[in-house]
């Protein structure tokens, strides 16, 4: 087992958090081109276009 050195465990967590922000971005916009809403965007409608 290798030791890493701060500076790479740094670099490879901040690889990993842009990943994971990538990943969410692309899902919301697929989500939204099939016409799925999110919560947020559900809870800011009025009640009267929710149904």
């Amino acid at each position: 087992m290798t030791v890493l050195a701060e500076e790479e465990m740094t670099s490879i967590v901040t690889a990993s958090v842009n990943y994971v922000k990538s990943v969410a971005k692309e899902r919301l916009k697929i989500m939204s081109k099939m016409g799925i809403s999110t919560m947020q965007r559900t809870k800011e409608m009025p009640a009267e276009d929710r149904a």
